[in-house]
């Protein structure tokens, strides 16, 4: 400021040239701007910084939506599970509930099995992406660690028909196509029964996973306000 002062001053005095006073006065005026300004190296670093916070801001809007979604998901496959094995027709394939053959109790399971398998293989994979998700966007802390394992629950219900249940139906599914091309023998009878009761003891363990997973998925929610965020 004072070397801008001075060099137009001295100007008026006629004790300094044009040339050099213009040199002088665009100097003192450029490191004037600069202390407000700050150097490139500055500017480039805080926008940097604020790309970064725009960023995480974006992220962390995410993280209600996820939420929800899993526990939407998590509540359609847990208390689906819960529903079909013991509020449906299952419970009339299991043995003393009702006197009906055992081709009947067959066709029973497979027309159950066959609603249900794609709706619940779609809200299983669907718990398991949005909790991992959630978990992903959440800082370290507890509701990390819920969802952490919420996510896993959802991950090993996902494995867990394919790995231990899939034969059984599969074989289920043949007694069942067999039957309609001829009666069913005693012997094979009494393997559709022992095959439903080994279905209904698998299926205990998945339901289990599913509530793991929408209880974790309801507790995030209630303690991040994910709903009211959204």
């Amino acid at each position: 400021m004072y070397s801008e002062y001075s060099a137009l001053t001295r100007i008026r005095d006629g004790t300094l040239d044009t040339r050099r006073a213009s040199v002088e006065g665009n100097y003192a005026v450029l490191t004037r701007r600069s202390r407000y300004k700050g150097s490139p190296v500055q500017d480039a670093a805080s926008t940097t910084i604020l790309s970064s916070t725009n960023a995480s801001r974006s992220m962390a809007s995410l993280r209600p939506i996820a939420l929800v979604v899993s526990l939407a998901a998590s509540s359609y496959y847990a208390f689906g599970n819960v529903f079909g094995a013991y509020m449906g027709i299952m419970p009339a394939t299991a043995r003393g509930q009702t006197k009906i053959p055992a081709v009947d109790r067959l066709a029973l399971w497979d027309f159950s099995y066959q609603v249900a398998k794609f709706h619940m293989g779609f809200t299983g994979a669907s718990s398991f992406l949005a909790l991992t998700t959630a978990t992903y966007l959440t800082s370290e802390g507890p509701v990390r660690n819920i969802l952490g394992a919420g996510a896993l629950a959802a991950f090993a219900a996902a494995i867990y028909t394919p790995l231990f249940m899939r034969s059984g139906n599969n074989e289920l599914m043949a007694s069942f196509r067999a039957s309609a091309v001829r009666p069913m023998e005693p012997k094979e009878e009494k393997r559709v029964l022992e095959l439903l009761d080994n279905w209904r003891s698998y299926h205990r363990v998945r339901i289990a996973l599913g509530l793991v997973t929408w209880v974790a998925s309801a507790a995030a929610v209630l303690a991040t306000d994910a709903i009211i965020q959204v």
